[in-house]
């Protein structure tokens, strides 16, 4: 199987898995949240939107969908691809299903929201990116630890699961760069404990940028972002 097969076919089997989790402790949830919303929350999906969202924001949404189109469809090369991927499906479609589902009466707040409004690591993570994973493992990692072990462990805990599970996403069908993924997480978890009461973006935004060579590292971008690339070009 081609790398880019393996690593899809695992993001999906780890999402399925994740709602199953989650379902152990919500019986009863609709379809809609199992499966047309990527996120992990039932009780959050069911309640009435906080915000509904307007003519802006979908217009927003489209606009990111149209930029990341061009960056993988006509400026081309592994990290304008990387990049535009992002656009179109982390802040572009997922944001559209995110208006859909609000529209309908779903509390579906956006997964990816406000990335560069970050002003610590914390935030950045808790709060700003991939809510669906900050939902899940809050739930099942964080909680039950952090009365056992303290919040600060239970915090290095948290990154270090995301690292592995990077490294099976990323790594594994890559066939190279094993335990890069983790480094990157655990370098974000330091940053996320030494972090100072006084907040910067621009600190918070070279904390998450700086090592991302080493989320997607050169066998990630060899054997399976670029040969994906080829096939949806």
């Amino acid at each position: 199987m081609p790398g880019w097969f393996v690593m899809w076919a695992m993001a999906f089997a780890a999402i399925g898995l994740g709602k199953l989790a989650m379902l152990r402790l919500h019986e009863g949830t609709s379809w809609a949240w199992l499966l047309g919303w990527p996120g992990m929350d039932p009780v959050r999906f069911h309640r009435a939107p906080a915000l509904r969202p307007d003519i802006h924001e979908a217009n927003g949404a489209w606009m990111r969908v149209a930029a990341g189109a061009l960056l993988i469809w006509g400026v081309g090369g592994p990290w304008a691809g990387l990049l535009g991927l992002g656009l179109l499906l982390h802040f572009g479609i997922v944001h559209l299903l995110s208006i859909h589902w609000r529209l309908r009466g779903y509390d579906a707040r956006p997964l990816f929201e406000g990335v560069l409004s970050a002003r610590s690591l914390g935030e950045f993570w808790g709060r700003r990116w991939n809510r669906a994973f900050a939902d899940f493992t809050g739930r099942w990692i964080y909680r039950p630890l952090a009365p056992r072990i303290g919040a600060r462990a239970a915090v290095v805990t948290v990154f270090l699961a995301s690292g592995v599970g990077h490294d099976l996403l990323l790594s594994v069908p890559a066939r190279g760069g094993y335990g890069l993924c983790t480094l990157y997480f655990l370098i974000q978890a330091a940053g996320v404990l030494i972090e100072r009461r006084r907040r910067s973006r621009l600190r918070t935004a070279c904390v998450v940028i700086a090592p991302l060579p080493l989320l997607f590292h050169t066998p990630f971008i060899e054997n399976v972002l670029v040969p994906f690339l080829e096939v949806i070009s």
